[in-house]
């Protein structure tokens, strides 16, 4: 995961100065950067899966404080269940966004793409996409119907 941290922190590197890069997603930094390495995975139209490692700290052969859970598996209030499935889950909707930063004034104008590795193929889904700033403030929000095959994107 290091060196796919490092790609991350480099791309975000190129945002403009003064942005606190570690609140962008609006999760802990650690998490920010998991939900970014789980999305380019889900992203991936061929990928059929992926391992995350080191979410449990490990107490073996002396301390590894390296996971968000403990080492009976509970969490250490770096992230919650809920947030995590809205972007691990066997179905995904991910914005594919030109940039991390948007400006006041700036337009926004991106792709949806919807990740099914559920059961079934959806047909005429419905899917709300809200817009909110860091506040959590209500900024717009759009409904449209889509269809994903099972395992496709």
């Amino acid at each position: 995961m290091a060196r796919l941290s490092d790609e991350v922190i480099d791309r975000l590197s190129e945002e403009p100065d003064g942005v606190n890069r570690i609140a962008i997603f609006g999760l802990p930094g650690q998490m920010a950067l998991l939900k970014d390495e789980i999305e380019s995975f889900l992203r991936t139209p061929d990928c059929r899966g992926f391992q995350l490692l080191s979410i449990q700290d490990f107490q073996g052969q002396g301390d590894a404080y390296v996971g968000w859970l403990d080492c009976f598996w509970d969490s250490k209030g770096t992230t919650d269940p809920a947030v995590f499935r809205g972007y691990c889950a066997p179905v995904v909707a991910m914005a594919k966004l030109p940039s991390y930063i948007f400006t006041d004034g700036e337009s926004l104008a991106c792709d949806i793409l919807v990740r099914n590795d559920g059961p079934a193929d959806l047909h005429n889904a419905r899917l709300t996409a809200r817009l909110v700033d860091i506040s959590g403030a209500h900024l717009g929000e759009k409904t449209f119907t889509y269809n994903a095959p099972k395992g496709g994107l």
